[in-house]
């Protein structure tokens, strides 16, 4: 499932680094969508779930909050020494999610949670990873860290032995993002236990992905405040505004070609799936173009680039397209690494 057998053969055509063809290939697989089975079949092994209430976790989430305040610093990374002194503080966090009953919540209540905790303990793997490692985080050698090698040497998004506890269960990384909040990944597969799967966002939200941050350095940043169930949606629209809206991600490099954000590539069919379902969007291109400030560097030429070039396209098709330059820096997105 995992196997890109048109990107290896063409890998020489496009030059595309032997580390990306493996990511664009792991992507693929957790991207093509499975449908779930229906839910009611799934009861039988989710009756100790029971209804949940929301205060605990108002109180938990006051730790990641804080965190935030005083270790992340927006489009200019987190500070991983702060968050290193602060281990304590982020493990006991992460292990607050343990005791979540989830099954009753709705769809906002969910996408909070799990965007908190995917984010957080995006970071406590990567410290994780190092401490196994011996890699000092005040060294060189952490910050030349490449985000999409560690999956070839130790995975962090779905090996096990960096899983997270969620309800009494534990989920790797990959299970969180493609099983709950994409709901895009087979219950019971590794990593994405089945008692979970009653768990999963009911309606995924493509704008997410301006919201996960995989701690690379072309990843949407994490935002400086935590997640909750009643500014979800805001802050997700907000995050896809200042997302496509960002010359880092998103840069005119020619009258007919676009320097995107390889995010929208690997994600494609989730934007355009969701544009579909709208009014007055033909695909995943007016969909993007619905967010940019018209006003803004370049702003209108990108909302009709996007529009022109961007509606109902097969993969094939995009990887090839001579009007998108995929890019993305897979560095650490360490605070130290923005400095120069």
């Amino acid at each position: 499932m995992r196997t890109l057998i048109i990107a290896l053969s063409l890998v020489c055509l496009c030059q595309v680094s032997a580390a990306q063809v493996l990511k664009d290939q792991r992507d693929r697989s957790l991207l093509k969508e499975e449908k779930p089975k229906g839910d009611k079949t799934l009861l039988h092994v989710i009756q100790k779930i029971k209804t949940p209430t929301l205060h605990e976790y108002d109180v938990q989430v006051l730790q990641w909050d804080k965190l935030l305040k005083l270790h992340v610093a927006g489009s200019e990374g987190v500070a991983y020494l702060g968050m290193e002194k602060d281990f304590a503080t982020l493990d006991s966090f992460i292990l607050g999610h343990n005791k979540l009953k989830l099954a009753e919540l709705d769809d906002d209540a969910r996408l909070a949670i799990y965007i908190n905790l995917y984010n957080a303990g995006m970071i406590y793997n990567i410290l994780k990873y190092a401490r196994d490692k011996k890699i000092s985080v005040g060294s060189n050698d952490f910050l030349k860290i490449q985000v999409n090698s560690l999956d070839l040497i130790d995975d962090i998004w779905s090996n096990q032995r960096y899983s997270l506890p969620l309800g009494g269960m534990q989920i790797t990384l990959d299970g969180l993002e493609h099983g709950l909040i994409r709901s895009k990944m087979k219950p019971g597969r590794s990593g994405f236990p089945l008692e979970l799967a009653i768990a999963r966002v009911r309606v995924p939200d493509p704008r997410i992905h301006a919201a996960v941050n995989c701690a690379a350095r072309s990843c949407p940043p994490i935002r400086d405040v935590a997640f909750r169930p009643e500014t979800v949606r805001k802050m997700l629209q907000e995050c896809m505004i200042r997302f496509v809206n960002d010359p880092r991600h998103f840069m005119k490099v020619s009258e007919t070609k676009l320097e995107a954000n390889r995010i929208v590539f690997w994600y494609y069919s989730d934007f355009d799936n969701a544009a579909k379902k709208m009014d007055n969007f033909k695909g995943a291109g007016d969909y993007f173009a619905s967010f940019i400030d018209s006003s803004g560097p370049d702003g209108d030429w990108k909302r009709k680039h996007f529009s022109a070039n961007f509606n109902d396209r097969s993969v094939f098709a995009l990887r090839f397209t001579s009007a998108f330059n995929w890019r993305y820096k897979w560095r650490i997105n360490d605070k130290r690494n923005y400095s120069g």
